[in-house]
Order: structure tokens, then C-alpha cells, then sequence
């Protein structure tokens, strides 16, 4: 009995130790993009782009990866001065240990750059997640500048998401870093809700979640920071903000859930800077020059 109970004892630690390896394998299994302009986060390297020349604006990715600008980055850099940050475990940024990867340690970067760049009155123009993380930094005081939402959630679509959601934590970091994870979970997941079902560009969408850590595409609890997050952040922001709206974007089908009052861009998808970069950029552009 007694050599048994030492065997399981044994078993059980190397089993445990095992998985440990293992799992922090997996999260460090990520082709992190190289520094470009830096900034410290709770003692960590954060990376951040800047292009072009005159007025500055600061351009915020969303979820999935932060390279979803499609050249629109360097079109509109053609008219302002394009701040670019990578939220952390996005591109070139570090992750933050023992942390969970959510909306609240991305708008405490997305402070912290702000008071890095003195960039507190300059306006955001933010991507899907990115209008929650730029309206919640809104409301902590950390920009008073003018707030522009490129396809903001509005409501989760589908079960999956709903199922994967109540799943823990460091289970969903090891699905969503296998690529059947990636394939079957995230980016099925993805497509529902921005409202697209075609499948031809699956491989890019694999080669960039590749420069995205397991814990930024998994520790975000979806449901929460969309339907109640950003509808209660929005009540309190006091900023102007403005919503852009791609036409065939799933979410616009509920924009009215969190807004009165929206742009649509005809023929757009989700990621109007893909679909329909220099409509995009015309409104955008005249939105920033509107006082």
C-alpha cells in the first residue's frame, strides 16, 4: 500500500510536471514579429509603428492580429502622422505574465502609451475589439480626443463561441494554439460573426495568428466584454465618437444596440480596410476634419 500510494504520488507529479512543460511549450510557440518603436508595460516590451507625416492619429487593431490593415496604415499616412500600437501578446508587443489577456490589461496599455506618446488629445481610430479597449480607456480619462469605431461589435453570433467561452481558461489557451483550434474553432467563430462564410483565405489567416499569442486570441471573455462592457462604457464615455459600418458586416444587422446613429460603406465588409480601403479612408478623413 505504502509503495503504491508513493508510485501514484510520483506519477501524478511527473504527469503534472509534464503538462507543465508542455503548456508553457505551447505559449511560447508564437513567431513574435521584432520590436519596432518601444514603450514599457509593467515591466514588459511593447511595440508600436509610426508613419507619415503632419496632424497625429492613432490607429487601433482589434482582435485575432494586429496587421489587419491591408496598406490602409500607409494610406492614411498619406495625410496624418499614424500612430500604430500592438496591444500585448499582438505583433511585436510581449505578453504580460500572470495576467489574464483581456480588454482591461489592453486598455491599461493602451494608457499607458497615450501618456508614453503624449498623445492624450489625438483621435482613435479603432478596429472591432479595439473600440472596446479605446472607449474604456475613454472613460478612465485616458484620451479626451475624438473616438472613430471601424465595425464595432455590437452582439455575439453563435453558439460556438458561447460554448468555447465556458470552457477554462488554460484549457482554451492550449485549443486555440493548434491549428485545429485556429481552424475549427477560432476562425469559424470569427466568420460568423462578422457575417462571411467563404473560406479561401483560411491560410492567411493561419500565417498571421501565428504572430498573435495563444493568451490574446483565448483569455477574452467575448460575451461579456461585448454585450455588457462596451454598452456600459459607452453610457459613461464622453468623448464624440462616430461608427463606421461595413454593408455586409453581421454586426452592423445590431449597431443599434449601442448606437443611435452610424455610417454605412457601401459594398464593405467587417475589415473595411480590406474590403474597401479608400471609401474608408474618404470618411474617415473627413470625420477627423470635421471640428
Amino acid at each position: 500500500m505504502g509503495k503504491n500510494f508513493i508510485f501514484i504520488i510520483l506519477f501524478l507529479i511527473l504527469l503534472v510536471g509534464s503538462l507543465f512543460i508542455v503548456y508553457h511549450k505551447i505559449l511560447s510557440s508564437r513567431k513574435k514579429q521584432a520590436y519596432q518603436n518601444t514603450y514599457e508595460f509593467k515591466g514588459y516590451t511593447m511595440s508600436y509603428k509610426v508613419i507619415g507625416q503632419g496632424k497625429p492619429v492613432i490607429l487601433l487593431h482589434g482582435s485575432i492580429y494586429s496587421d489587419s490593415w491591408n496598406t490602409f496604415d500607409e494610406k492614411l499616412a498619406e495625410n496624418y502622422k499614424v500612430y500604430i500600437p500592438d496591444l500585448p501578446g499582438f505583433g511585436g508587443s510581449d505578453t504580460v505574465k500572470g495576467r489574464v489577456h483581456n480588454t482591461d490589461l489592453f486598455t491599461e496599455a493602451l494608457c499607458i502609451f497615450i501618456e508614453h506618446e503624449q498623445l492624450n488629445n489625438v483621435p482613435i481610430v479603432s478596429n472591432s475589439l479595439g473600440t472596446i479597449v479605446s472607449t474604456k480607456a475613454a472613460t478612465l480619462g485616458c484620451t479626451k480626443a475624438k473616438l472613430i469605431h471601424v465595425g464595432a461589435p455590437a452582439k455575439i453570433i453563435g453558439w460556438k463561441i458561447r460554448f468555447v467561452n465556458k470552457i477554462p481558461i488554460f484549457i482554451r489557451r492550449i485549443i486555440i494554439s493548434t491549428k485545429w483550434g485556429k481552424e475549427n474553432l477560432l476562425i469559424p467563430i470569427l466568420r460568423t460573426n462578422i457575417g462571411t462564410k467563404a473560406k479561401e483565405n483560411n491560410q492567411e489567416f493561419l500565417i498571421k495568428l501565428q504572430t498573435t499569442d495563444p493568451r490574446s486570441l483565448a483569455d477574452i471573455n467575448y460575451i461579456k466584454a461585448v454585450e455588457i462592457d462596451f454598452p456600459k462604457a459607452l453610457s459613461l464615455v464622453e468623448n464624440k465618437t462616430v461608427f463606421i459600418y461595413g454593408e455586409k458586416d453581421a454586426q452592423r444587422n445590431y449597431a443599434d444596440k449601442i448606437t443611435e446613429e452610424y455610417t454605412i460603406i457601401e459594398g464593405a465588409e467587417h475589415n473595411l480596410f480590406r474590403s474597401k480601403p479608400e471609401k474608408t479612408k474618404a470618411k474617415i478623413v473627413e470625420i477627423l476634419d470635421t471640428d
